[in-house]
């Protein structure tokens, strides 16, 4: 393995790397937290529709960030967006200006093709659907009528943002842009709902 000049200097600073390759070979110990929580989170809770919020408090050079880029890179591996935030960015205690700061990283077509796969989840966990064009010919087969289909869906989507733990904002926007995609396939409404 060749490492990078770059990687020399962020390590004789005390940074982890940002090779992935090596901070993986400099990892030890993963049976004692980094495995249990691709297990128990990554694999299963979040995978499934969960959310979970975690603080890691640690002295300077005690490997927080260390540990945090090796989870980020586990959670790459199995697909998920991933955004490393500072407490120095903004204030853990204030939850809107964390979502923010999250939001701020993920791209808006990433963020609403998630939304819409995890509700045509809820309704069809078979349909092989990439969350970027209409969902409702993936389930006319099921409804007698293409309305009945639609009204489903919507239904879904409702229940979905009722039930999600989030800033009414975000429901709302959220709401918006899945049934824009999901139904009405509305470019426009979409784009001014991200603005």
């Amino acid at each position: 393995m060749l490492i990078e000049v770059s990687d020399l200097h962020l390590l004789s600073e005390g940074k982890p790397p940002k090779s992935e390759e090596l901070l993986s070979k400099m990892t030890v110990g993963r049976e004692l937290w980094l495995n249990y929580v691709r297990s128990r989170y990554l694999q299963n809770y979040i995978a499934k529709g969960g959310s979970k919020v975690k603080v890691l408090i640690g002295s300077r050079g005690s490997g927080k960030t260390h540990l945090l880029k090796a989870l980020l890179a586990d959670a790459g591996k199995l697909g998920y967006r991933t955004v490393l935030v500072s407490a120095r960015q903004c204030r853990l205690s204030n939850t809107p200006s964390l979502y923010q700061e999250v939001a701020q990283h993920i791209v808006g077509e990433d963020l609403i093709r998630g939304l819409c796969r995890q509700i045509a989840k809820q309704i069809d966990e078979t349909a092989e659907y990439d969350g970027a064009s209409v969902f409702t010919p993936y389930v006319y087969n099921k409804f007698p009528t293409p309305k009945m289909a639609e009204s489903k869906i919507q239904e879904h989507i409702g229940k979905f943002f009722r039930d999600i733990d989030l800033d009414a904002c975000f429901k709302a926007f959220g709401y918006g842009v899945a049934n824009n995609r999901m139904i009405n396939q509305s470019p426009e409404n979409i784009e001014i709902a991200c603005d």
